[in-house]
């Protein structure tokens, strides 16, 4: 529809109907057409109807965890009770501003590709396929452009949040440039200036090498490892850090996986050996809260998705998404940054 130039008709079929009382619209905007790249969105406008209130991006980390989870389990405006039922959340971020939750990258929840080729290996090709996703946003929903644009998200959205920041800045520098070029031209001719105004990270994955260094004493000083653990964790961190200094980022991460993440390692990681923890999030609990999976639960109905507009597209757990994403893991995202070679 956008193609042929009915932004409206857009609009109109991406209204939600049946989920919740709180206006919203979803859909899949295509990201890259040769691998059939499509990227699954949540919009829902702020509640108090100021339809110029900032617009804020959600970016579930992961790598390959869906948007939906910020959605029901953080602060979107809704929540899940045991049996699935959407009830709304009073403390949402909604409740003032406008959320476009999104399933990030290609391979995350709901978002697809036909092809091997149209999963990211890093930061680039994430931040192409969000900034296609958002000159589509815009077309459809062109009001969100007066209230700014806020990118936020948590975990690896550490990497996520600047590397699509800093996209869009050089974007707009290329953009303005072009247009201040031009002597004569038309508003019609102007390009898209994405009006960025500022990001928020939580508990993000940024700088590998920094982070790593603080694992050993801060776990000892929680007392979840004594002296010999501790050193043990050193180990682990030291050789990671050497690993990615090196630039051999799938080494680094595999050392990483064994110790803490366990992603990928198929056996317990080193964390849960020593504290019988798999929730290193909180290590009061033993596993994560299982109001953390109903989401995912509620997204695989089927009268969810034809209300969704996915058709039978299939909720992923993201699994494949992350192996492509392996070798970002231990780069540190910007302009250029790399670790390889310093000592």
């Amino acid at each position: 529809m956008i193609r042929d130039g009915r932004p409206e008709d857009a609009r109109n079929a991406s209204k939600v109907d049946g989920l919740g009382d709180i206006p919203s619209f979803a859909g899949f905007f295509q990201t890259q057409a040769a691998t059939d790249n499509n990227m699954f969105w949540w919009y829902f406008p702020s509640q108090d109807g100021n339809v110029s209130a900032p617009l804020v991006i959600w970016l579930q980390g992961g790598p390959g965890g869906s948007s939906l989870f910020g959605l029901f389990a953080e602060m979107g405006p809704f929540d899940l009770t045991a049996n699935l039922t959407i009830i709304d959340r009073p403390t949402s971020w909604n409740k003032k501003y406008a959320m476009l939750f999104i399933d990030n990258p290609v391979g995350a929840g709901f978002s697809y590709t036909s092809m091997d080729a149209g999963y990211c290996k890093d930061q680039t090709c994430v931040a192409s396929n969000l900034f296609s996703l958002m000159t589509q946003f815009y077309t459809v929903f062109p009001e969100t452009l007066a209230g700014g644009l806020y990118i936020t998200g948590e975990s690896y959205a550490g990497h996520y949040v600047p590397g699509f920041a800093h996209y869009i800045h050089v974007h707009n520098t290329k953009a303005r440039s072009a247009s201040a070029r031009r002597s004569l031209r038309s508003a019609a001719e102007d390009p898209l200036i994405i009006p960025l105004k500022g990001i928020a990270v939580g508990d993000g994955w940024v700088d590998p090498v920094e982070q790593m260094g603080g694992y050993p004493e801060m776990m000892y000083s929680l007392g979840l490892a004594d002296d010999l653990q501790r050193a043990k964790i050193e180990e682990y961190c030291n050789a990671t850090i050497q690993h990615i200094k090196a630039g051999e980022m799938y080494e680094a991460f595999g050392i990483w996986d064994q110790m803490l993440n366990g992603d990928v390692f198929p056996y317990p990681n080193y964390f849960h050996n020593i504290t019988g923890s798999n929730d290193y999030d909180n290590f009061m609990n033993t596993n994560a809260p299982p109001n953390f999976g109903y989401f995912a639960a509620w997204a695989n109905q089927a009268d969810v998705r034809e209300k969704l507009h996915v058709g039978n597209r299939t909720f992923q757990s993201g699994h494949e998404c992350e192996l492509h994403l392996l070798s970002d893991f231990m780069v540190l995202p910007g302009p250029g940054a790399s670790r390889a070679g310093l000592c």
